[in-house]
């Protein structure tokens, strides 16, 4: 994954704190922060509507992202949204700079495949998915946008893990299977 995937343009902000944050959103813009990489963190906004749109991806936060700043360019995961309680409204987002060596530990979706393939589902089995996403410890440059599990083959009472998944090397789990 060393292509970055999704571009995002923002802001650099001047001012900080609760008061000020509440007016950025008035404007329809979401503060945040970039952090990380041994570097000063850098308060930016990023319009709401751009980011809901990015946000509506369930693969965004095993994504890398090129945060485009003041012309320049910033490469970033992103790491946490903060949500109204009650609204759900975006209320600010934190990015991770990144480097080239950097490691990561992060979610990443998982994907079922060749379902009609699946002799179990076919004599009226059920899938039972006990993990939607799954924990991993990568470099930056090799975090798969999802792992593939393939259903082909498999009869009722199969199970498929981790093991059986093909995942680079360098990339580590905490599971075992």
């Amino acid at each position: 994954m060393n292509e970055v995937k999704v571009k995002i343009h923002a802001e650099k902000r001047l001012k900080t704190g609760t008061g000020n944050s509440r007016d950025f959103r008035s404007k329809k813009l979401i503060p945040g922060i970039i952090y990380g990489d041994k570097k000063e963190p850098i308060p930016i906004s990023l319009n709401e509507k751009e980011l809901k749109l990015q946000l509506s991806d369930s693969g965004f936060f095993s994504k890398q992202c090129e945060i485009t700043v003041n012309n320049e360019n910033f490469k970033v995961l992103p790491k946490d949204v903060q949500l109204h309680p009650v609204k759900e409204n975006i209320l600010h987002i934190d990015f991770l700079r990144v480097g080239e060596n950097t490691t990561v530990t992060l979610f990443v979706p998982v994907k079922f495949i060749n379902e009609n393939e699946c002799e179990g589902l076919r004599q009226g089995g059920v899938l039972n998915i006990v993990r939607h996403e799954v924990e991993l410890k990568t470099p930056v440059s090799k975090i798969p946008e999802f792992l593939e599990a393939n259903l082909s083959g498999l009869e009722i009472g199969d199970s498929i893990h981790i093991s059986s998944i093909n995942l680079d090397e360098s990339v580590k789990t905490n599971y075992s299977g």
